[in-house]
């Protein structure tokens, strides 16, 4: 998860989407998998509560001591061990759109987990980790890579000056980067697979990206 807390100088607050790692914690939780949270800089990262989305899922995910105990001392992302996991998942959040590109630590574990085959997932603005990842030829992550993350459309529907609060738009960086950008219909499901790369387009794509990732490594997901 990120842990930006403004987006860029425009003052607005942000952070991690909750409902985007609420509902994919629980898919992993739910089919035997074990979860560690990270962030950039570790500790307790913002989070974005959007009340109209909140389901009882989420609301669980509030009332989970577990769950609340993780994200409130989250690893930062230079202390995860990145052998002791099977699969990482991007949260999304627009401050992940600030501290996930140039991670170092991030691009490390990205350009590992993909070269060994190992599964990785983002969702919404998650992608914005792959976008500055270079692979040992040199060549981009996403090039010719199938990818979904939060449109154009979607982006500037909420913020109407995002080009200007933002680095860069999501979509645009990612199809400059050579991906093969798969655009779904506002606000609904859409998820891309591309062998052991997994990418979702906002939060509604949280719970099927998430099977997808369980299916990925060799398992079938329990039914929903």
């Amino acid at each position: 998860v990120t842990s930006t807390n403004t987006m860029g100088s425009s003052g607005k607050s942000t952070g991690y989407e909750l409902t985007e790692l609420s509902r994919a914690y629980y898919v992993f939780k739910a089919n035997g998998f074990a979860v560690a949270i990270a962030s950039p800089l570790g500790g307790k990262p913002p989070v974005v509560i959007d009340d109209d989305d909140m389901g009882k899922f989420d609301h669980a995910f509030l009332n989970d001591s577990i769950a609340q105990y993780k994200t409130s001392h989250t690893i930062a992302m230079k202390d995860v061990v990145a052998e002791e996991y099977q699969a990482v998942f991007f949260v999304g959040g627009k401050g992940a759109m600030f501290d996930f590109p140039d991670n170092k630590a991030i691009q490390s574990l990205v350009r590992d987990y993909y070269q060994s085959g190992k599964v990785i997932g983002a969702v919404c603005h998650g992608p914005a980790a792959l976008v500055n990842v270079t692979l040992d030829t040199g060549r981009p992550l996403i090039e010719n890579k199938k990818v979904s993350g939060f449109t154009n459309k979607e982006e500037l529907f909420l913020i109407p000056d995002a080009k200007t609060i933002f680095p860069f738009l999501l979509q645009d960086k990612l199809a400059a980067q050579g991906a093969q950008f798969n655009e779904g219909a506002m606000y609904l499901e859409k998820i891309s697979q591309d062998k052991n790369l997994v990418t979702g387009q906002n939060p509604w794509s949280t719970w099927l990206l998430a099977e997808t990732m369980i299916t990925q490594l060799g398992y079938t997901p329990k039914y929903r």
